[in-house]
C-alpha cells in the first residue's frame, strides 16, 4: 500500500533492475540493481512516509516488516548478494518500529565488488508493499528554484526542522544550519532531527537530548530515544518503553513493550502483545484491546477488530464502520480505504467520496494525492479527478506547492499543474520543507 510509498527519500540512478520469483505467488518485489559500484559502497534503505525504521541483525542482514501501521509483529531478513542469485529470506519475530521517527534510514553494511550487479527484495505473506532504494551518492540540499544552497558532501541527512538539520559524515553525526555551516560539531554515533527544540543524539551507545546549542539537556542513559511531540518522548531503557518531559522526567515510566510518538495528544503502546492509546500525562485512555492499529490523526484512529478495519474516536468509541481489507490515516479530511485489490477513500462520516478504482494510493497533502493507474502515478483532487496524469514512476505528496517524481530512474520537481519546475537529475528526492528539499545527485 502506498502508505510507505508516496514521500520516498530516494532512488538510485540505476542501470539495471527486473523482478526475481522467491517463494512462489505470495511475493512482493521492489528491488532494484546496479553496476560497476565502488568497493566498500554502503546501501542505505529508506522507508517512507508513515517512518518506519527497521533494524538489522547483522551485517548482509536487514529487518523488513509490511506497510501497515504497526503490524503484523514480524519481518524478514533479507540477504544481498551479487550475480543473478540473491534471496535469502527466512521469518523472524521483530518489533518493528512504527510512524515516528523523521530520521528514516538504515545502514546496510555490504562490500560491494566493481562490475557486479546487485538486487535487494523481499518475500511478505500480506497484500502490502513497501519500497526500498539503494544508496549511491551523497546529500546535499537545493531551495525551490534548484539552486544548491547545500553541496552533497554528506554520507546521510535529515530534513530541515527549523535551521538545523542532521548530517553525517564518515561515522559522526552534527548538525549544519541552512547555509551548511556546521552548528553543532560532527562528533555523534546518530541523530534524529530537531523537534520542539530538542534533538535526541547518540554518545557511547546511550541517547540523550541536545538543544539547538548543542548543550545536552538530558543525559544519554537510553537504549532508545524518539522524537519529541505533545512535550513528550518515547525512550526505551532496560528492555522497555517508557515516556519523558523536555526535562528528562518520566510522565509514564518504561512499562510497555512498544511505543510511539505522540500524534494528536495520543500516543500508541503495546502491553502483552496489543496495543492501546495514553494521553500526555501517561494515563491509559483507550485499553491495549487492538492487535493492529494507526496513530491518530484528525481525532480517528484506525484499528482492526474481528478481521476488519474500523475507526476510533479518542474515547476509543466507533465511529466509522465500512466493509474494507485496508484502512488508513486521515489526512485532509479523507482517509484511504482498500477493497479488495483497489483504494479509494472515505470522509470523517463513513461515506464513501472517491470510489475504489485505483490500484494503490496515498494520502492527501494540499488537497492532493498521488494514486496509481495502469503502472504509474499521478494525482487526483478531493473530487477524485485526476488533475496530474499517471506518467511517473514514483512520487511524494505535495509539499509547500511542489511534489517531487520520478522518470527512468531520476527525480524532479512538478507543480500543482503537472509542469516541471525542477528537471529530472537527482537519484534521490523528498518533500520541501521551509524551502528546501534534500537529494542525492
Amino acid at each position: 500500500m502506498k502508505r510507505c510509498m508516496v514521500s520516498l527519500f530516494g532512488l538510485f540512478a540505476f542501470l539495471l533492475f527486473s523482478f526475481f520469483d522467491c517463494f512462489a505467488d505470495k511475493t512482493n518485489y521492489g528491488f532494484f540493481g546496479s553496476a560497476d559500484l565502488p568497493v566498500d559502497q554502503r546501501v542505505t534503505l529508506h522507508i517512507a512516509e508513515n517512518m518506519k525504521i527497521f533494524k538489522f541483525d547483522a551485517i548482509e542482514k536487514l529487518w523488513i516488516g509490511p506497510s501497515g501501521a504497526n503490524n503484523p509483529r514480524w519481518s524478514h531478513i533479507v540477504t544481498v548478494e551479487p550475480g543473478n542469485h540473491i534471496i535469502h529470506c527466512q521469518y523472524r519475530e521483530s518489533n518493528f518500529r512504527g510512524p515516528s521517527w523523521t530520521s528514516d534510514t538504515v545502514i546496510l553494511n555490504y562490500n560491494f565488488l566493481p562490475g557486479h550487479s546487485y538486487f535487494l527484495t523481499w518475500h511478505m505473506t500480506s497484500d502490502d508493499r513497501i519500497q526500498i532504494f539503494i544508496k549511491g551518492l551523497n546529500y546535499g540540499f537545493i531551495d525551490k528554484t534548484g539552486k544548491v544552497v547545500v553541496e552533497n558532501i554528506y554520507d546521510d541527512a535529515t530534513d530541515f526542522s527549523g535551521n538545523l538539520a542532521a548530517v553525517k559524515k564518515g561515522e559522526k553525526w552534527g548538525f549544519i544550519n541552512r547555509t551548511g555551516a556546521v552548528i553543532i560539531p560532527l562528533s555523534y554515533e546518530s541523530a534524529l532531527a530537531f523537534t520542539e527544540e530538542l534533538a535526541a543524539v547518540q554518545s557511547n551507545g546511550k541517547w540523550g537530548y541536545i538543544d539547538d546549542k548543542g548543550v545536552l539537556v538530558v543525559p544519554p542513559t537510553f537504549d532508545l530515544a524518539y522524537l519529541f511531540s505533545s512535550g513528550r518522548a518515547a525512550v526505551k531503557i532496560k528492555k522497555k518503553f517508557g515516556y519523558i518531559d523536555k526535562t528528562g522526567q518520566w510522565i509514564a515510566r518504561a512499562a510497555f513493550e512498544d511505543a510511539w510518538n505522540f500524534s494528536d495528544d495520543l500516543a500508541i503502546v503495546k502491553q502483552n502483545g496489543k496495543f492501546g492509546y495514553i494521553d500526555i500525562k501517561g494515563d491509559l485512555i483507550i485499553k491495549p484491546d487492538y492487535k493492529e492499529g494507526f496513530r491518530f490523526t484528525e481525532g480517528l484512529a484506525a484499528v482492526k477488530i474481528d478481521g476488519k478495519w474500523k475507526y476510533l474516536d479518542k474515547k476509543g468509541a466507533v465511529t466509522i464502520e465500512t466493509p474494507n481489507d485496508g484502512a488508513w490515516e486521515f489526512q485532509n479530511g479523507l482517509a484511504c480505504i482498500k477493497y479488495g485489490k483497489r483504494y479509494g477513500f472515505i470522509n470523517k462520516e463513513g461515506k464513501k467520496i472517491i470510489d475504489a478504482t485505483f490500484d494503490d494510493a496515498g494520502n492527501f497533502s494540499e488537497n492532493l494525492c498521488s494514486v496509481k493507474i495502469n503502472g504509474k502515478w499521478g494525482f487526483i483532487d478531493t473530487n477524485g479527478k485526476v488533475v496530474i496524469k499517471p506518467v511517473y514512476d514514483s512520487t511524494f505528496s505535495f509539499s509547500e506547492g511542489l511534489a517531487a517524481v520520478r522518470k527512468n530512474n531520476f527525480w524532479g520537481f512538478i507543480d500543482r499543474s503537472g509542469e516541471l519546475i525542477i528537471d529530472y537529475q537527482y537519484s534521490n528526492g523528498s518533500k520541501f520543507i521551509n524551502g528546501l528539499a534534500r537529494i542525492q545527485k
